[in-house]
């Protein structure tokens, strides 16, 4: 059990404490603590943000990055009561499942762009988009440096937000608060994809995969096993696993070179999961800029984009770092 029988008392004391102060916006920690207390943050809540964000409890404002954990407590006073007033309306729901596409998640906007009537355009740099008296024209470059323009009714911007202050903007009002949308926190994050021989790892592989608590030092966040989630991940008889490394806690080791990343890894994943075989499959992609945080300056973010699109009709900005990061999030954004 990774919580002691302290912890798990403090955890059934959660429906008998008093509901937080309403007007006070805390982090996910603070929230966390409050309510289930310090193992639960450290054992639970702690390896789940890192998993979701590469990032920690203690950075995350409680009503950006869980809005419904921030309304439960104001509408039942405790979070367990709030589950089972729940219950049964969970119950009669659908059951759903984690689904992903053969190609990945490219497919999915792939199908998208079939669908559409006019022109698709890829592997587009914008450089300038400039508002017109009835439209707006948007200037692009190529891959092969050469350059596209177009004019447009309606423009949906979904740039990630450091490549909001990279874009030449003409002619729009309140033009300076694109520097207040584009204040956004995100962490470098590698993901590590070691394949094996199925027969080289001990564990069943049984599960989504694993994270790792902060406080059992470890280099790793933890790991997926994809081929466990996704049938088709990995021919017969070998696996795959995709590892997280980096983020808020530990930055410095996305600098690791390559060949040191893959040792580090397999290291830690041999002690956890029982592996006595060398890779057959690697691949390590690294991202400079991870996820963006949903922090306390996300509020400040939205208000900046909120105040862009009323002075600028028919511009719409969206993304992660306004949405919240899940698919379904994004979605809702546009």
């Amino acid at each position: 059990p990774f919580l002691s029988p302290w912890g798990k008392m403090r955890l059934l004391l959660e429906p008998l404490l008093p509901k937080g102060k309403s007007a006070h916006d805390e982090s996910v920690a603070q929230f966390i603590t409050r309510r289930l207390g310090k193992e639960a943050l450290e054992y639970c809540m702690n390896p789940f943000i890192s998993g979701i964000y590469a990032s920690k409890p203690e950075s995350l404002s409680l009503s950006n990055a869980f809005p419904t954990l921030h309304q439960m407590e104001r509408d039942h006073r405790s979070l367990f009561l709030a589950f089972l007033s729940q219950k049964s309306r969970l119950d009669r729901l659908p059951k759903t499942r984690l689904i992903s596409f053969e190609g990945g998640m490219e497919d999915l906007i792939i199908r998208m762009a079939d669908h559409f009537k006019g022109e698709v355009s890829l592997g587009c740099r914008v450089l300038e988009i400039n508002r017109l008296d009835n439209g707006w024209k948007v200037l692009a470059k190529n891959e092969d440096q050469s350059q596209n323009e177009w004019v447009f009714d309606e423009v949906i911007c979904t740039l990630p937000s450091h490549a909001l202050t990279e874009i030449s903007w003409k002619n729009l009002k309140g033009s300076d608060q694109i520097s207040g949308i584009s204040e956004t926190r995100e962490y470098p994050l590698n993901l590590v994809y070691l394949g094996f021989d199925a027969s080289h790892i001990k564990h069943p592989l049984d599960g989504f995969g694993f994270l790792v608590p902060e406080r059992e030092n470890l280099s790793i966040l933890g790991s997926l096993f994809s081929s466990t989630l996704f049938p088709g991940r990995a021919p017969e008889g070998k696996v795959l696993l995709t590892t997280f490394i980096g983020g808020e806690g530990k930055p410095e080791l996305t600098q690791l070179e390559d060949e040191q990343t893959y040792e580090l890894v397999l290291s830690e994943l041999s002690q956890l999961l029982g592996i006595s075989g060398k890779p057959c499959f690697r691949h390590l992609k690294r991202w400079s800029r991870g996820i963006p945080l949903p922090d306390f300056s996300m509020r400040g973010r939205i208000e900046s984009r909120d105040s862009i699109e009323r002075s600028n009709p028919n511009l719409h900005i969206t993304g992660a770092h306004l949405t919240g990061v899940s698919l379904p999030n994004c979605i809702d954004g546009i």
